[in-house]
């Protein structure tokens, strides 16, 4: 069973961010596009991987939404109004074999820049 869309209940922005090139010195040149507003479902996470890295929310996306690792998702939503990072994504898939929805683990963004 598809993932309901009246489920989905926030609201969030996300500005993929894409690897376009290469620069004369080999270096990946990265690209951002800011996507229009999309409905989706944050959930509050206290879990931590095998590396300690802390997550802050979990996002849950529909099905066709196209989001990746390093994208960068913002909400205004009450609880969850901040910036995030993605950290990973995960497409769950229905017992049919057809994929359900897309989940995400989010990271606030100052947590970034000291993995970068």
């Amino acid at each position: 069973m598809v993932f309901p869309s009246v489920f989905l209940t926030h609201h969030c922005v996300i500005t993929q961010h894409r690897a376009v090139s290469t620069n004369p010195f080999g270096e990946t040149v990265y690209a951002d596009t800011v996507l229009p507003e999309r409905r989706c479902r944050f959930f509050p996470v206290t879990e931590a991987s095998a590396d300690r890295t802390v997550y802050s929310a979990k996002l849950v996306l529909e099905r066709t939404e196209d989001i990746q690792q390093n994208d960068i998702v913002e909400s205004s939503d009450p609880g969850f109004a901040r910036r995030y990072w993605v950290n990973s994504v995960t497409q769950v898939y229905e017992a049919t074999g057809g994929i359900s929805h897309t989940t995400a683990l989010l990271q606030e963004t100052e947590h970034l820049e000291e993995q970068l």
